[in-house]
């Protein structure tokens, strides 16, 4: 039996005994508390941003948590000290969740309405397609330059994103569906 405990796993490394009692263990941060937490957490980001919305102008919005996950997420692929490597990580996670709900609003506005229940399915089926693709070019990225590479694919990706609907998008707070349309 002792034997079968130092052979290496399929993978090479040594097998490791779980870890009994230590603090991180005590403090519960295995516990069900911690996912609620980080829900709780995004659903402040989504009251947020829903607070926002109508105040400012979406596109300059939008742009701007794009660029704020890029952002954010180099810092996060750069940090050692535990507190920034969270601080950074719920900077992404917020912005990630106010970029999903203002993109949604944002897009059913820009499309006629004559098509824009077609439109909107269209364009969010090819962004779940090229959810696929990315998870490939991302494991590739990530075995290649690590996950400072993978965070610097994701900053350009926002950047080309944020300069997108800067450049291309129209203007949609306090305006009819049917002028945007034009």
């Amino acid at each position: 039996m002792k034997l079968m405990r130092s052979l290496p796993n399929s993978n090479g490394a040594p097998k490791r005994r779980p870890v009994r009692n230590c603090r991180c263990q005590r403090a519960g941060a295995g516990s069900a508390a911690r996912p609620l937490r980080r829900d709780l957490a995004g659903l402040l980001s989504l009251a947020h941003g829903a607070l926002l919305a109508d105040r400012f102008e979406r596109k300059y919005l939008l742009a701007s948590v794009a660029l704020g996950v890029g952002v954010f997420g180099l810092f996060f692929s750069q940090m050692q000290a535990a507190v920034l490597l969270i601080l950074f990580g719920v900077l992404v996670t917020l912005s990630n969740n106010a970029m999903s709900f203002l993109y949604h609003a944002y897009q059913a506005e820009v499309y006629p309405t004559r098509i824009r229940a077609l439109a909107v399915g269209f364009v969010y089926s090819w962004s779940r397609l090229s959810t696929v693709f990315s998870a490939f070019v991302i494991a590739f990225i990530l075995g290649r330059f690590g996950a400072t590479g993978v965070f610097t694919f994701i900053a350009g990706s926002m950047l080309i994103a944020a300069l997108s609907i800067l450049l291309l998008g129209p203007k949609v707070n306090n305006r009819s569906l049917e002028a945007i349309s034009q």
